[in-house]
């Protein structure tokens, strides 16, 4: 019923979606009316480090810094936190890397922050002041920041020491909601395509001392995509009290997920269907407890303490079925007779990609029998000469009961596995910090002084179980457990930290600022089952990051600023869990060596001007130049998705780009914005790159079973994943006083392929997308909205890699090693909001 509703409703969007399109790019040109609506903000104040504190001018910070409300957020109509920065914040981009709306990569400035183990991270996240990132891989689990619960968000740029570890090309700083900044009641639900319902209620309220704020935000959907349902429930509270001199908030967020991200499929595949999935489920449970309290006093009214603390507990509880990670000889014939000798006719064997010198090829290679050059990853045939003999039968893979495992049936492989893992995390730390806002040599100055501890405790413990792939490409559930190939891995991270900030205004106009942050790193790493001893080892990294800058705001329209920072990131413990080319593991499964890795360096230069039309249009642009030193990166040695390999630095990498902006109210508050940003993600260095399935890959055989399959990557080749170009605008128009409609615009350029870091397979195609929202207001209190994404139904894919879709049965002609993760198509939603 839904579907034969929306289907004119769609065709009737697309004139107007036209008609926004115009509109967008006519109202720079429109003359501004000011009288009767909101203007912007003469000064808007930003706290230049996490804590929440005094906070400094945006005009006096020497770098673009992007902001964003609760209202903005509102008036978007966006389904979560990212989908807005998606549409409406400059140099972001999304890549649907696992096709699940609340577990996107998001990148800023060609730097991700991810939920998604196996990335770089260089993007730091703050909640309250806190840092949010987890300690086992920097990860940041979006779907448990629900949008509904956000008061404020501030998106710092560049190589920004202040926010601490991991802040290489930006930071995002959120504010929840209290009672003192969000009073009022609200109750939201919408409901429409792809089985989505959404269901939010909030209440909050204050006696000007102490104040209340609840949110429950439910979400659920069957997804797009084949088996591809998700839910997510997050439960926010948080109590506040005031007084003259003085704050303190309480804040509890706990969220509950239940997330099914089936991930790029084969362009084969998805040329038939592209809501077809490869392999299922790929299935992420998360359960989270997270606790901060802060607080500001001020001593007098020259000074002011400002300080947090936090606890949060994670559970992360991961199922994947994905292609074997063993050795099936069956090709070659039975190897053994289960009446005669007890073994099964079809053993399997380890599957290890022959780097280690103890390797079953290994073993092969010393009885004579070499891997076939077109299929290094296949059996050899010749193994069929050793078939009933015992000292082949040693090499068999043992279950957790010790027996040989294997099948007997040809028409029922083993030819599948379960990735089964558990990921414990619990965070807890503290920031203090005092302004002082005296006077230096009779100048106005601020300077910020602080500390912080953070302290991060991970258990992790992981099993493979061997399975059987099914008709619908899912996979079975056996029991057979493999010991040998069980992880079980203890860490924790330890950061002290010391910053400061000053901000000397050398004239009205001029404001010099400096500052910088030591972090002070511990890593430490056990093997917790005893299969991987070489786990065992500490790991320390410290490191002083500089900054300077300079603002000067030449009049009311011009503004110019420049500055130069420095950060880092330590090595998570993912990323030092499985950085051994010899033993390399399986994403996010097991891990198994830890060699020593350098901590990354970002260098950053960034410069800019800025300023006001007139009162209600705003612009900016802005140049950035960001060198990572030691850059680190996760290089596949195999895998149908190429989810087996390890991490290594690879020397520098540059992000260098541009960035401009025009957003304006006018003609009685119709809002609109038009952002563009240009960003050049490139490898610096030359190297090979372990690139097993890559058509390009440069294959090597040792004499001893050893297998290695690369390319070269050469200084300026681009790194995958990024898109050059981006543009965005946008535009909400009030057509009468209780009807408001809106739309934006998204395009973004092709990007080169992940297993394509030397650009061989070229990129993949640039898309657009249109998506519109309208709003009606019935009665102060009662509204409904209406919203529709991809009005244009435009087929598009944000991310690819390269995979090997041949390893599955069913998938023997498929020889396109690209894998493709596509963009969802149109849907539309109507929903009812209630205020008190």
């Amino acid at each position: 019923m839904f579907i034969k509703f929306m289907k004119p409703l769609q065709q009737s969007a697309k004139p107007v979606a036209f008609a926004f399109l115009c509109a967008a790019f006519g109202a720079e040109a429109a003359e501004s009316e000011t009288a009767g609506h909101d203007t912007l903000e003469a000064v808007e104040v930003v706290d230049v480090t996490p804590v929440h504190g005094v906070g400094l001018d945006k005009d006096k910070i020497p770098a673009n810094v992007q902001t964003a409300t609760d209202r903005d957020l509102d008036r978007s109509e966006a389904s979560d936190l990212t989908s807005f920065m998606n549409r409406t914040t400059g140099s972001v981009t999304l890549n649907a890397a696992q096709n699940n709306p609340l577990q996107p990569d998001l990148n800023f400035r060609g730097f991700t922050a991810s939920p998604l183990l196996g990335l770089p991270m260089g993007m730091s996240v703050y909640v309250n002041g806190v840092r949010y990132n987890d300690p086992f891989g920097d990860t940041v689990n979006w779907d448990m920041l629900p949008e509904s619960m956000i008061k404020s968000m501030n998106v710092f740029s560049g190589a920004n020491p202040l926010f601490g570890l991991n802040t290489l090309g930006g930071a995002v700083s959120l504010q929840t909601k209290n009672g003192f900044n969000s009073p009022g009641h609200e109750l939201e639900a919408y409901g429409g395509a792809w089985g989505r319902n959404v269901v939010s209620a909030e209440s909050g309220g204050n006696d000007g001392t102490l104040g209340y704020f609840v949110n429950v935000r439910r979400f659920a959907e069957d997804g797009w995509r084949d088996s591809s349902p998700s839910e997510a429930i997050n439960v926010y509270g948080s109590l506040g009290w005031r007084s003259d001199k003085s704050s303190l908030d309480f804040s509890a967020l706990y969220g509950n997920s239940d997330l099914i991200g089936n991930g790029a499929v084969p362009t084969e595949l998805l040329r038939d269907n592209r809501s077809a999935i490869f392999t299922s489920p790929d299935r992420t449970e998360n359960d989270m407890k997270f606790f901060t309290l802060e607080g500001t006093h001020w001593l007098n009214d020259k000074v002011q303490l400002a300080g947090n603390a936090f606890y949060r507990d994670t559970v992360t509880r991961s199922f994947n079925g994905d292609d074997t990670a063993y050795i099936d000889c069956s090709e070659a014939g039975a190897l053994y007779d289960r009446n005669l000798d007890g073994l099964p006719a079809y053993p399997l064997f380890p599957g290890s990609d022959g780097y280690s010198g103890d390797s079953f090829w290994s073993f092969l290679a010393s009885q004579g029998i070499s891997r076939e050059r077109a299929e290094p990853g296949d059996c050899p045939d010749d193994i069929a000469g050793m078939a009933g003999s015992d000292i082949l039968s040693q090499w068999i893979v043992r279950d957790q009961n010790g027996n040989p495992v294997g099948y007997d049936d040809p028409d029922h492989p083993l030819n599948a596995i379960n990735n089964i893992s558990t990921r414990k995390q619990k965070s807890f730390g503290a920031t203090g910090q005092a302004t002082f806002q005296h006077k230096l040599f009779g100048l106005n100055n601020q300077l910020i002084t602080g500390f912080g501890y953070n302290r991060g405790i991970v258990n992790y413990g992981s099993q493979v179980e061997i399975v059987r792939l099914l008709a619908d490409r899912s996979t079975s559930r056996t029991g057979i457990f493999i010991p040998d190939d069980a992880t079980g891995l203890k860490g924790g991270t330890t950061t002290w930290s010391a910053f400061f900030n000053d901000a000397l205004d050398l004239t009205d106009r001029v404001t010099l600022s400096f500052g910088g942050r030591f972090n002070d790193t511990v890593i430490r790493l056990l093997d917790s089952l005893g299969n991987s001893p070489e786990l065992n080892d500490n790991h320390a990294y410290s490191r002083f990051n500089p900054s300077a800058g300079l603002t000067w705001k030449v009049n009311d329209k011009l503004g110019v600023y420049g500055g130069y920072s420095e950060s880092a990131r330590a090595p998570t413990i993912v990323e030092l869990a499985c950085s051994d080319p010899n033993a390399e593991c399986r994403l996010p499964n097991a891990f198994l060596a830890d060699p020593h890795l350098q901590q990354v360096v970002a260098e950053s230069f960034e410069a800019g001007f800025r300023g006001q039309l007139d009162k209600d249009t705003a612009w900016n642009v802005g140049f950035f130049h960001t060198i990572n030193k030691n850059d680190i990166i996760f290089q596949s040695t195999g895998g149908a998705t190429s989810n087996v390999g390890f991490f290594s630095n690879v020397g520098d990498t540059r992000r260098v780009g541009m960035e401009a902006g025009l957003s304006g109210v006018f003609r009685e508050d119709w809002r609109w914005y038009l952002r563009y940003s240009f960003v050049d993600a490139t490898f610096q260095n030359n190297f090979f790159v372990s690139s097993p399935t890559h058509p390009a890959r440069i294959e090597t055989f040792g004499a001893n079973g050893e297998y290695s399959a690369v390319i070269p990557v050469e200084k300026g080749d681009r790194i995958p994943g990024i898109p050059q170009h981006s543009l965005k605008l946008g535009l909400t128009v009030p057509v009468t006083t209780a009807l408001t409609v809106g739309g934006d615009g998204l395009f973004n350029s092709g990007q080169f392929l992940r297993g394509d870091e030397g650009n061989f397979l070229g990129s993949t195609d640039p898309y657009f997308v249109m998506n519109l929202h309208a709003n009606y207001q019935w009665t102060p209190n009662l509204a409904t909205f209406l919203i529709m994404e991809n009005v244009f139904d435009t087929d598009y894919e944000s991310f690819g890699m390269l995979g090997e879709a041949n390893e599955l049965p069913g998938f023997q002609n498929y020889s396109n090693p690209r894998f493709l993760g596509p963009g969802a198509p149109f849907g539309g939603w109507v929903g009812v909001r209630l205020k008190f």
